[in-house]
């Protein structure tokens, strides 16, 4: 039986002692190769679940990624097995966008002088992010779009098997929306290498986009209150019914009404 990229068992996560738990007993196991979405309202813990996986939440409970407890890996371990794309990059940043791209590259560099033994990455980078053409500019320069495209290419840099997304398609226009999600969907077809060990890539992102996360993904999370309520393959959900569950309103009739507007 192959190993899960994650495995969660009984999770509860907080942000300080003594504070209520932001999510609540969340147990899944989500297999090498798999496209993740997940949705539900503000508040509903999906990020808290994104920051729990990459290690970076107080929690109780297991957490692993391919067989390895996030808790007993230490921080350059773990980051080579996962990468987290935050909705956020600091547009005041005085580095250019080469030099953004190149921080993804240091848990591989390596020797006294620390040098990065695959230099052409961040080339490679920037270019499935389309971002040649500014390669040069400064952070301070770039628009929420260019910005949000510049985390993207930084965690295609860093070359993990899961790559964790946080609204990737903030501040992107239709065509970059397009064009960054085939990007995706075509790194989660291949494969990278961790210490000589070839490991299925696994995509696990949140969206708002309720019609960009079921076009993404094999499988989906619904939560509410901090909790899972639904974890099932894409074609099997009943998505009139669990999506006015998670957000306590029809859903369906909201999006017909703004489509109607198109007719």
């Amino acid at each position: 039986m192959s190993v899960p990229a994650v495995k969660l068992d009984s999770v509860e996560a907080f942000y300080g002692k003594g504070t209520p738990a932001v999510l609540k007993g969340i147990s899944l196991e989500i297999p090498a190769g798999e496209t993740v979405s997940i949705i539900g309202a503000n508040g509903s813990g999906k990020s808290t679940l994104l920051k729990v996986i990459a290690g970076m939440a107080d929690r109780t409970g297991l957490s692993e990624v391919f067989g390895h407890d996030t808790r007993k890996m230490k921080i350059r371990e773990l980051a080579s097995f996962v990468s987290f794309m935050s909705s956020e990059l600091n547009a005041s940043m005085d580095y250019t966008v080469r030099e953004t791209v190149a921080m993804g590259r240091y848990i591989h560099k390596k020797g006294l002088f620390r040098k990065d033994e695959e230099p052409a990455a961040v080339d490679s980078a920037l270019e499935d992010a389309g971002l040649t053409d500014i390669a040069e500019k400064k952070i301070s320069e770039l628009s929420g779009g260019q910005r949000q495209r510049v985390c993207l290419a930084r965690v295609f840099a860093q070359k993990t098997p899961i790559i964790l997304l946080d609204e990737p398609m903030n501040y992107l226009d239709l065509k970059y929306q397009a064009e960054l999600k085939d990007s995706l969907l075509k790194w989660k077809k291949g494969k990278t290498i961790v210490d000589s060990v070839s490991y299925d890539n696994t995509l696990i992102g949140v969206y708002h986009d309720i019609s960009m996360a079921r076009s993404t993904a094999d499988s989906m999370i619904f939560m509410k209150d901090g909790r899972i309520v639904l974890y099932e393959k894409t074609d099997k959900i009943d998505f009139k019914t669990k999506l006015e569950n998670i957000y306590d309103m029809d859903v369906y009739g909201y999006m017909n009404s703004i489509l109607s507007l198109w007719k």
